[in-house]
């Protein structure tokens, strides 16, 4: 789920000066969902018109990625972790299989 109080991914984007993003745009969830689609069409459409590319999509949610990208790219799955993981926002998390934001950390350690 979002955060309450952001910062979220459109407030980034607009500070960038990114294809398709123009300024103004991305004010609320529904202009962002749309210029996301269209930035995912539009990506996969550049694959697509260009054989010498390999466009590689990933399901960031699905819980056996990690092994599976080991597969793909022979690679070892230990390089595939989580990185920067909210906690607060995914409380499903196994704290002893990722690296959580440093913010949590912050939450955490007031409290103790």
């Amino acid at each position: 789920p979002p955060r309450r109080n952001g910062p979220h991914m459109n407030d980034k984007l607009k500070q960038h000066n990114i294809t398709g993003f123009p300024s103004g745009v991305g004010n609320n969830v529904d202009e962002f969902a749309d210029w996301y689609c269209n930035h995912v069409e539009r990506v996969r459409d550049i694959a697509a018109r260009n054989p010498s590319l390999t466009l590689v999509e990933v399901d960031i949610e699905d819980s056996t990625i990690a092994k599976r990208m080991s597969d793909m790219f022979d690679i070892d799955e230990s390089c595939w972790g989580h990185t920067n993981a909210n906690p607060i926002a995914n409380p499903d998390l196994d704290l002893s299989e990722v690296q959580v934001s440093q913010k949590y950390n912050q939450i955490v350690n007031k409290k103790a």
